[in-house]
């Protein structure tokens, strides 16, 4: 799998499994049960709007890391319907994954969270810590072209064929599906058996899409 998909596509992580102790102290496990994947259905998201932003700044979002399962957003428990929504999406999500196909995965994403996504594929910016530095910064502006280098590898990797995962992920589910402060609503993505995302989704058009992802270390 190439790079640039790979920081854009989050694939499974191999970490221990999911514990008892972090069920029961923060919301019941939604009766949710584990289903394989689908088919992708989704239109892709139009090339045009792959473009790598020069400043990854006004882009609103980084990648977010849990390090401890404390870490996770707090929130109340959702309803029956909004875990049945949620399950349908890790199902179509994981699909998407499957396919390899980036813009059919990233039409599942709100357009705040593609701009992130794409903002993620920078560095971190070039911080001088002395005056030579800050010189060498405004000559040659390196983060600029970091950002040209990108979008042309960006460019070349949506017009390659898509290359599916091998083994695809079989199965996946949504666990403590919550209702956060803000009105968003989250869930700890399991695939294959692991928990690998904790995913914040927004309802766009009587659909959910993916707002925010934190992966799991």
């Amino acid at each position: 799998m190439r790079t640039l998909l790979k920081l854009l596509q989050c694939r499974r992580h191999v970490i221990g499994p999911f514990p008892a102790w972090l069920v029961a102290a923060t919301l019941a496990v939604q009766p949710v049960s584990t289903a394989p994947a689908t088919a992708c259905t989704e239109t892709p998201r139009p090339a045009s709007e792959f473009v790598v932003p020069t400043d990854p700044a006004p882009a609103g979002r980084s990648m977010r890391i849990i390090e401890d399962w404390d870490q996770l957003p707090v929130g109340t428990p959702a309803t029956a319907e909004d875990a049945a929504a949620a399950q349908a999406f890790a199902e179509l999500y994981t699909a998407c994954q499957n396919t390899g196909n980036l813009r059919q995965l990233t039409a599942l994403y709100t357009d705040a969270m593609h701009r992130g996504s794409l903002a993620n594929l920078l560095p971190l910016p070039f911080q001088p810590q002395n005056p030579l530095e800050a010189l060498y910064a405004l000559l040659f502006d390196p983060n600029g072209k970091d950002a040209a280098e990108a979008s042309a590898q960006l460019a070349q990797d949506l017009a390659a064929p898509p290359t599916p995962l091998s083994p695809p992920i079989a199965a996946a589910e949504v666990r403590d599906v919550r209702v956060l402060p803000d009105g968003r609503l989250g869930a700890v993505l399991m695939q294959d058996s692991r928990p690998t995302e904790f995913q914040i989704y927004v309802r766009v058009d009587g659909r959910l899409l993916l707002d925010e992802r934190m992966d799991f270390r």
